[in-house]
C-alpha cells in the first residue's frame, strides 16, 4: 500500500523498516576469541555485539578467520592471536566499517558453491587482503561423497577472484563437474579441516601493524 499510495518515498530492498523510513534494528557481529588471552575476560569468548562495537574494537590479535557456517564457527580450534567472526550468509557486509581489519590477516572458509565465491568476492571488495580456505579443487575432490546440489545459482561476473578461485567459479556455472554442484563446509572431514587449518596458520606468520591514523580512511 505504502509503495502505490507514496511511491517516491520507498527505498528498495529487502528491509522492510528501511525501505519505510522507520528505525531498523542495527547489524549484529558475532564473535569468539580462539585465544583466551586476548578475550576481555576468561568467561566472554564467545560474543554478539552491534556492528558498530565491532568497528570499535579493534582487539589485540593478528588473524581472522570469517566463516559463514555457525557450526564450523563454533568448531574452530584454539589459535594463538585469532578471532572468529560469524558472517551467517551474506551477512558480511556488516564487517565494511570496522577498519581494524584491515591491518590484519584475514581468512574466509565458505561453501564450494556460486554463493559461497560471491560471498568470498563481495568481501574481498571490501577488504583485499582476504584469503580463502578450503574452496579449491583439491577440497571438492576429497569430499566428492558429500557433494550436493546448490538450489539456484550465482551468475553474477566477480571481479575480486584469483585465478583458481575464478576457474573453479566459472566451473560450477558451467556445470562441471555436476551441474548445480555444492559442497557444504560443514561437511568437509574434521581431520582434513584440522589439517588444513594447521598449514594455512603456519605458512602464513601475521604480523601485527599499527593501527590506521584518523585520516587514513
Amino acid at each position: 500500500m505504502l509503495a502505490v499510495l507514496a511511491p517516491g518515498r520507498v527505498i528498495a530492498g529487502k528491509n522492510y523498516a528501511l525501505r519505510h523510513g522507520f528505525l531498523a534494528a542495527p547489524d549484529r557481529v558475532r564473535i569468539r576469541y580462539l585465544d583466551p588471552a586476548t578475550a576481555p575476560f576468561p568467561a566472554l569468548a564467545d560474543l554478539e555485539m552491534t556492528a558498530a562495537a565491532f568497528a570499535a574494537l579493534n582487539p589485540a590479535v593478528t588473524r581472522v578467520i570469517t566463516t559463514e557456517n555457525l557450526v564450523n564457527f563454533l568448531a574452530l580450534p584454539p589459535c594463538p592471536a585469532t578471532l572468529a567472526v560469524f558472517g551467517d550468509g551474506y551477512g558480511f557486509a556488516a564487517l565494511r566499517e570496522a577498519y581494524w581489519l584491515q591491518n590484519l590477516e584475514l581468512l574466509y572458509w565458505g561453501d564450494i558453491d556460486t554463493h559461497g565465491f560471491s560471498i568470498l568476492a563481495q568481501l574481498r571488495s571490501q577488504l583485499p587482503q582476504v584469503r580463502s580456505i578450503m574452496m579449491d579443487e583439491r577440497t571438492l575432490q576429497a569430499h566428492r561423497e558429500f557433494w550436493g546440489t546448490e538450489d539456484k545459482q550465482s551468475r553474477a561476473e566477480l571481479k575480486h577472484l584469483d585465478a583458481a578461485e575464478n576457474a573453479l567459479y566459472t566451473n560450477l556455472q558451467n556445470g562441471h563437474p555436476q551441474p548445480l554442484l555444492r559442497l557444504e563446509q560443514e561437511l568437509l572431514n574434521w581431520d582434513y579441516v584440522l589439517e588444513q587449518l594447521s598449514a594455512a596458520l603456519t605458512l602464513h606468520s601475521p604480523r601485527r601493524l599499527a593501527p590506521p591514523k584518523a585520516g587514513d580512511h
